[in-house]
């Protein structure tokens, strides 16, 4: 009875060590469903110590209807904007999202104790799959931040030209 028990629990240890050691391997590597799946619903919001320097754009989805909208906020309420999503717009960003490996930004979240004042962002994407990316900095960011955060930006802007918007505020 006794050696059943020793190797019932020799068992489940080694069980348990091999699903710890597959799941430290995976962590961290691209989500293969989420390569260039179709985007749910995407939230990007850069702050800073002024109000010029807070800029959010997302794509909504509305629960009842489905239908997305593409929605910008300048200046924390200053300028804002909400207009219908096109399926190139959506493709767009998701190139976006492909090119520049926002999927390993997903469980980002840092910040730097030793500001009390500075800079932040938020990214939150949801894939029709169901999988998606949360990440959030302050005076910490991912690994190419600047030019992801830029290529987010141009995407939007250029969609806000795209549909005869120019808008006032110009970020940051």
């Amino acid at each position: 009875m006794r050696k059943t028990i020793w190797i019932i629990a020799a068992v489940v240890l080694l069980a348990v060590a091999a699903a710890a050691t597959g799941f430290i391997m995976m962590r961290g590597r691209e989500h293969p469903a989420a390569a260039g799946a179709p985007i749910k619903t995407f939230s990007f919001s850069r702050n800073g110590s002024s109000t010029s320097e807070m800029s959010s754009y997302g794509v909504v989805r509305d629960r009842e209807t489905g239908e997305r909208t593409v929605e910008y906020d300048f200046g924390y309420g200053f300028e804002t904007y909400s207009l219908p999503v096109d399926e190139a717009f959506l493709q767009e960003l998701s190139a976006v999202i492909d090119s520049h490996n926002l999927k390993k930004w997903d469980g980002f979240q840092k910040s730097s104790s030793m500001v009390m004042d500075g800079n932040g962002f938020s990214l939150v994407v949801t894939f029709t799959e169901g999988d998606g990316i949360i990440a959030s900095g302050s005076n910490k960011y991912p690994k190419g931040y600047r030019e992801a955060a830029e290529a987010i930006e141009a995407v939007f802007l250029n969609y806000l030209k795209k549909n005869g918007i120019e808008p006032e505020w110009t970020v940051g």
